[in-house]
């Protein structure tokens, strides 16, 4: 996974940009979003380095994301 700095910006291998927090619902990562072309984006949350950020607030792996 890769960080971009300037922007914080992560990327997850296949070169999806992801956005944890939120329970994963802007992650574009989360397997809900298309790409350009129309095919559905593969979830790729238990690849994710970043999933407890994802997780419900009360769960106990809950960990918040901070830039």
């Amino acid at each position: 996974m890769a960080i971009n700095n300037e922007r914080k910006i992560l990327i997850d291998s296949t070169g999806v940009i992801l956005t944890p927090g939120e329970e994963g619902k802007n992650c574009l990562g989360n397997g809900e979003h298309y790409d350009d072309n129309g095919k559905l984006i593969e979830c790729c949350c238990d690849e994710c380095d970043y999933y407890c950020c994802c997780l419900p607030k009360h769960h106990k792996w809950y960990i918040p994301y901070s830039e």
